[in-house]
């Protein structure tokens, strides 16, 4: 069993039972009607691709879930996974899930997103089934102090204008978050990125370089865009099968490989393939927070439950 922490790593090995799990939990921000409504048409569109994905596809493990983790007056995204692999290949592929959802989000149907809306909204609006569901509403807006108690009506009618570049802008920031709360690595494989980055960035952006981007440099993509030519390609093909038809021999490991160039007409013919129109850069996000300092909230004394009844028994 591993327990994954932003300052920690726990290691204990269970000899009966082989199989360990994790929750990936990504902070939002405070509650608040837009975050809420927000995240919560986050979860709705990604549910059905993390169980997909990450169960059916990938085979990660029997459970697998993803939802809204809320706790004291704060939210976010959390996706738990019981499986028999570590939790840090776990963790790398709720990376990857993640990362992917960006080009799912945008490349979806007008048509698609009403039917998450309709469905989400259909879902807040349900009337609790026994009086003790009402009541587990109103205590949970006095125990958070909140005290929203038309919470439902409100928020859906903020979820009903909420368009789908608004989810889509949602989770453009969460690699700031990600770096902020990074969680500790083995040094060995640390030390082995960090000296790899070395090569690539500037000694003051070396951790950073990865994950943040410091300031928008239009020239600098159109270079890199100008050398991403066909003429300028390196293909590197590995198997057993070009065993007999090498005839060089690498000097330091005694490797047997071989160099071809690449015919002119495959050059030509990539050349002519045109631009794609999907690779395009995500819209601002305003909404994940960058500023994770605390800050004092104003209550109003006459805004807050009176006691009436106070005794050894009961407090009313």
């Amino acid at each position: 069993m591993e327990i994954l922490g932003s300052s920690f790593v726990y290691h204990e090995k269970n000899h009966v039972h082989k199989s360990s799990s994790i929750e990936v939990y990504y902070q939002c921000g405070l509650q608040q009607t837009q975050p809420n409504m927000l995240l919560e048409m986050f979860v709705q569109i990604i549910a059905e691709p993390c169980f997909d994905i990450l169960r059916t596809k990938e085979q990660l493990g029997y459970i697998v879930f993803s939802g809204v983790r809320r706790s004291n007056g704060v939210q976010g995204l959390r996706v738990i996974i019981q499986s028999d692999r570590s939790p840090e290949y776990v963790e790398k592929r709720v990376e990857a899930f993640l990362n992917s959802m960006d080009d799912y989000i945008k490349e979806m149907t007008d048509e698609a997103f009403q039917k998450h809306l309709k469905a989400l909204v259909s879902k807040r609006m349900e009337k609790p089934k026994k009086i003790s569901g009402q009541n587990s509403r109103y205590w949970s807006e006095i125990l958070s102090q909140q005290y929203n108690f038309d919470r439902e009506t409100v928020e859906v009618e903020f979820l009903k204008t909420v368009k789908k570049e608004d989810v889509f802008s949602f989770f453009k920031d969460l690699s700031a978050m990600t770096i902020r709360f990074k969680g500790k690595e083995k040094p060995r494989n640390y030390t082995t990125q960090v000296a790899g980055l070395i090569h690539k960035y500037n000694l003051s952006e070396v951790l950073s370089g990865p994950y943040l981007m410091s300031e928008f440099q239009p020239d600098l993509i159109t270079m890199v865009l100008d050398k991403l030519q066909p003429d300028r390609m390196r293909i590197f093909v590995v198997s057993k099968k070009f065993e007999d038809k090498t005839n060089i021999k690498e000097k330091w490991y005694g490797t047997d490989n071989s160099v071809e160039d690449i015919k002119n007409s495959k050059i030509q013919m990539w050349s002519k393939c045109g631009e794609n129109e999907n690779l395009t850069l995500p819209e601002k996000n305003d909404f994940i927070p960058t500023d994770f300092e605390l800050v004092t909230r104003e209550v109003d004394p006459a805004s807050l439950p009176e006691l009436i009844k106070d005794s050894a028994m009961t407090q009313l």
